[in-house]
């Protein structure tokens, strides 16, 4: 695709920003970059943003993390002007020969793309793994593949144009980021962005169990349903078993968790589409190191298992891990900053593996609050996730499993979901050594 832009805005400089730029400065385009963070102005820095100044732009690349509802962003478009995400930027460098395979959904994205990755590495393609799993697109740029697959979140999908992917798997929808989009629908229409610019001859890879996916309309395009819950689809998992158009394929080994079962099955989907073998297939599952902070178990003590599972973060997640854990009896370890979410779904389709809750962080008022909803749980309130640890053992009787899930955003004490989820498992294996002296 020829690159017909005279002076780009860069809006946001992080990893995507930064990529950007590497990019307009090897072409020779000219550019400036808007970051609130950074407080320059001059050179190719801008320190705000006018209804004046952005009329100088023809095109402005989005990080993920602006909000494309933005009064200066509305307006530019008003004016004809070019508003694309950075996914977008990056598909424009993109050869033609390379093959993309796009993943999205509210949970299992990133696991989901690791595991085709990997895939394809071992069958001896040349391919990266790019997008929301922390390395942009626009580092295509230059380079040659045979596959590339692609993590995108809603605020990728929200401005793309152009992007259209050979495979696009549609694993999940459940309300998130709602204080970003402002209503599900909204959310839901990002989503479905990544099946834009589909042929006949493209694939679209569908979550039948998902009502929301069940029912959308999706035309010109080769489209593919599984099932991990018995209903009709071409490819099923029932019992570790893996059966297309009825057909027995595939037993997956017991020791893969059963919170990534619905991960592998999308994986044998894209196998089995472009030929991969089921001996690679195979390798792939003895050789894989799922993700961390994903129902990962971080020891026993005195008989109760403590799972991390920081990742989770929204409810729809949080169900997820509930389903997968076998007690009755759960310390469900809920809060952290919200996103405008509910929790609601958390008691209805769990509820009864729920002994007792303990909410912590920003939002531990509003899920506390739940206790006069939902009187067979017991709750109790924690500042945040340090305090409740401290406190743990008094929330311990009676109790199986002690499981951070926590539904929410980690920011209102930790960076990231991964500090969240590090900073629990130190504390828990701290713990288990003291109980061993």
């Amino acid at each position: 695709m020829d690159f017909q832009y005279k002076n780009v805005l860069i809006w946001g400089y992080g990893v995507s920003g930064r990529s950007v730029e590497k990019v307009l400065t090897d072409i020779g385009c000219k550019y400036s970059i808007l970051d609130e963070s950074i407080k320059i102005d001059g050179g190719n820095y801008l320190s705000k943003i006018t209804k004046k100044n952005i009329l100088n732009f023809d095109l402005i690349v989005l990080s993920p993390g602006v909000d494309v509802n933005r009064k200066e962003i509305v307006y530019a478009e008003s004016f004809g002007i070019d508003v694309i995400s950075e996914v977008e930027f990056g598909y424009m460098f993109l050869p033609s020969q390379t093959k993309v395979i796009a993943v999205t959904g509210t949970n299992g994205k990133t696991t989901t793309v690791e595991l085709i990755y990997n895939l394809l590495k071992l069958a001896g393609k040349s391919v990266a793994a790019l997008g929301n799993i922390g390395n942009p697109l626009s580092q295509v740029y230059g380079k040659n593949y045979d596959y590339i697959v692609v993590e995108l979140s809603s605020f990728q999908l929200q401005k793309i144009k152009y992007f259209k992917a050979d495979i696009a798997v549609l694993l999940n929808i459940a309300p998130d980021h709602l204080d970003r989009h402002g209503t599900f629908e909204n959310y839901i229409d990002a989503k479905l962005n990544i099946f834009n610019n589909q042929s006949k001859k493209d694939y679209a890879i569908l979550n039948m169990d998902n009502e929301i996916i069940r029912n959308i309309k999706i035309a010109n395009v080769n489209r593919i349903y599984y099932s991990m819950c018995g209903n009709k689809a071409k490819y099923t998992m029932i019992n570790n078993i893996i059966k297309k158009s009825n057909k027995k394929c595939v037993e997956i080994d017991n020791g893969v968790p059963r919170v990534f079962l619905g991960n592998v099955l999308v994986c044998y989907i894209v196998a089995d589409i472009l030929g991969v073998s089921c001996e690679i297939f195979d390798n792939l599952l003895k050789v894989f190191e799922f993700l961390p902070h994903r129902y990962e178990f971080v020891t026993r003590i005195h008989n109760i298992s403590f799972i991390n599972d920081s990742k989770a973060t929204n409810a729809h997640a949080t169900n997820w891990a509930l389903t997968c854990t076998e007690s009755d009896d759960t310390l469900l370890l809920l809060g952290g900053r919200n996103k405008d979410l509910e929790f609601d779904e958390i008691f209805l389709r769990n509820g009864h593996k729920l002994k007792r809750i303990v909410a912590f962080g920003e939002c531990r008022k509003k899920i506390y609050g739940l206790r006069k909803k939902y009187k067979n749980v017991e709750f109790f309130l924690e500042k945040n996730l340090e305090t409740l640890l401290d406190n743990i053992d008094s929330y311990l009787s009676e109790i199986d499993t002690v499981l951070l899930s926590p539904a929410c955003a980690s920011f209102d004490e930790f960076a990231s979901y991964i500090e969240r989820g590090d900073y629990f498992k130190k504390r828990v294996l701290e713990m288990s050594r003291e109980y061993e002296k």
